[in-house]
């Protein structure tokens, strides 16, 4: 077992390279907010409905033989990557964005306006600048739409999209939170404002652990009495997986709070109660006085079991009385996970919580493997979504310092200087 300042001499960051790491993550991060504007519309493409439809009815037939290509392709034996590289080609969908958009600039005289919007907002994830015609299209569907009745699918989507794409989906919410004239919309756009910081908080892993502790602070302002006047008006929003949604605008803030508070990076996570695979149940206090590392994997997600020799790793390496790793499978089944484990040893706690977990749901999961830093006295100090790769080093680094440094910031140079250009990058 390594001593503890061998351990704390290798996480300090000594490389020039980690500044190359901060740039790449920087860029990843996406532009700041800007004013969302149209581009130039594609030579030849005026506001013609039928262009959409048949991007539609090519994304259509291109779904099926990708269906059918992995279908063969995995009976006959293929690797992932040869199944990757054997899919068909998606169709291109610029064409059809630019018939939607000027569609949408006719000002509500086209009979297709609302379908031009809903094209924008639920099928133009895949071109450029997605963001904006996402933000164009919702926008028309605020001012054309009086009585649309789809919100909860567009609004669920956007929060969604928002992660991958850009700012412009963010500007969309504010502005609904300001500027719509329904309360009950105003309020729900109150909501999704508040559900950005709250994943701002969780996902932006590179800044560090204060910058996230901001974030989480305005989640909770912004969500502090959203539902104030509207209460009983219908939230709008649904779960692409059928996980159970609050009905109500008051049941929406009540559970956003509950997830800002507790199942936020900075929050002290609520004693929650689990099932271990040999169906004992247990509860997260019982390993109080530890440094916790919660693993949301499955057995079929490979970078989860590509991490597995880096978790024995730490395992073997980091002191039994001061670090845990408690392993939570939403596998469907207990059984898969069982027979996992009897040819990839996993030498720690492991819970089987299944799909749509209360756990899951708290902690805002919704990419595996996802990693869950938490102190010995419950709070959580960081999260991230790999141990291997170019950053690797670096999330390792985090646990060690956690374990070894009790009380202290996890915060690591590298973040430090990531926040530095961030903010440079903002301004």
């Amino acid at each position: 077992m390594e001593n503890e300042v061998t351990v704390l001499r290798k996480v300090r960051w000594r490389s020039f390279g980690w500044v190359l790491v901060a740039v790449v993550a920087l860029t990843a991060m996406g532009s700041c907010k800007r004013a969302v504007t149209r581009d130039a519309p594609s030579p030849g493409v005026g506001a013609d409905w039928t262009v959409v439809e048949e991007y539609l009815d090519q994304q259509r037939a291109w779904r099926k033989a990708n269906r059918e290509s992995v279908t063969r392709d995995a009976l006959a034996g293929k690797s992932v990557r040869e199944l990757r590289e054997s899919l068909p080609k998606p169709p291109d969908v610029a064409r059809a964005v630019a018939a939607a958009t000027a569609i949408l600039d006719l000002d509500g005289a086209h009979d297709k306006t609302i379908e031009a919007a809903e094209f924008l907002v639920m099928r133009a994830e895949s071109g450029t600048n997605s963001d904006r015609y996402m933000y164009i299209g919702a926008k028309a569907l605020l001012s054309f739409g009086s009585d649309y009745e789809k919100w909860p699918q567009v609004l669920s989507r956007m929060d969604i999209q928002r992660i991958y794409l850009g700012p412009a989906i963010d500007t969309f919410f504010e502005e609904l939170a300001s500027e719509a004239e329904d309360p009950g919309l105003r309020a729900n756009g109150k909501y999704y404002v508040a559900a950005g910081f709250m994943s701002s908080a969780n996902l932006e892993f590179m800044l560090p652990t204060e910058d996230r502790e901001v974030m989480r602070q305005r989640a909770l302002k912004a969500a502090t009495g959203l539902s104030d006047g509207v209460e009983e008006e219908e939230f709008l929003g649904v779960h692409p997986d059928g996980t159970p949604m609050p009905h109500t605008l008051a049941e929406a803030e009540a559970d956003l709070l509950r997830r800002i508070t507790y199942g936020t990076v900075g929050g002290t996570l609520q004693d929650v109660r689990g099932k271990r695979i040999d169906g004992v149940e247990e509860c997260l206090s019982d390993y109080r006085g530890r440094v916790v590392l919660l693993d949301f994997w499955a057995t079929w997600c490979r970078p989860c079991v590509a991490a597995l020799p880096k978790l024995r790793e730490l395992v073997a390496n980091l002191p039994a009385d001061r670090f845990a790793i408690v392993a939570i499978s939403v596998d469907e089944e207990r059984a898969t996970v069982t027979r996992f484990i009897e040819d990839e040893p996993m030498p720690w706690t492991n819970w089987h919580a299944g799909e749509g977990s209360e756990i899951a749901w708290l902690l805002q999961i919704e990419e595996f493997p996802t990693y869950v830093l938490v102190d010995e006295h419950g709070k959580i100090l960081t999260r991230f979504n790999g141990l291997n790769g170019l950053l690797g080093p670096f999330t390792t680094s985090l646990i060690k310092r956690a374990v070894y440094r009790p009380g202290k910031s996890v915060s690591h140079p590298l973040q430090r200087l990531y926040r530095f250009f961030w903010k440079l990058y903002k301004n």
